[in-house]
């Protein structure tokens, strides 16, 4: 196992802090559960091959989705990182692209698919509805309008 060493310079000389076992060895007892229920897991949308179809559960499609948000009406927000696009998840299971186009990369504010992104990767929801994504060097905004996303 490699130790990798933070050094840091005090009055009195070097500190030597050995992070590396202590992260390694407790991480993994604090995702354990006190329980002894099972846990269920579900896919909600998406399946194994990559793709960039809208469309229910398992027919729709995804390009490394990354970030995932929630808003207050229970929908999920989804960056589909390597499409390029900003994907909504109904309480239904209803996938639909709100904003960019599939495989078409660029810096362009827009309304729904007029709008284009560089690298999106993360996301957050506000209470008000609107979307925040980190997109290479950015921050952008994605907010709804009516029954529109506007970038």
């Amino acid at each position: 196992m490699t130790t990798r060493r933070f050094l840091w310079r005090w009055r009195t000389g070097w500190l030597v802090v050995l992070l590396a076992p202590l992260i390694c060895w407790t991480q993994p007892t604090l995702a354990q559960s006190n329980t002894a229920a099972a846990y269920t897991f579900t896919t909600v949308a998406g399946y194994s091959l990559s793709d960039s179809s809208d469309g229910v559960g398992p027919l729709a499609g995804f390009n490394q989705p990354g970030g995932i948000a929630a808003d207050t009406n229970g929908n999920f927000f989804v960056v589909d990182e390597q499409n390029f696009t900003i994907r909504r998840i109904t309480v239904a299971g209803v996938v639909s692209t709100i904003a960019g186009l599939a495989g078409v990369r660029n810096f362009v504010d827009g309304l729904n698919s007029a709008a284009r992104f560089y690298s999106p990767q993360n996301l957050t929801a506000d209470r008000s509805g609107n979307l925040f994504v980190t997109d290479w060097n950015t921050v952008r905004e994605v907010s709804p309008v009516g029954t529109n996303w506007l970038v």
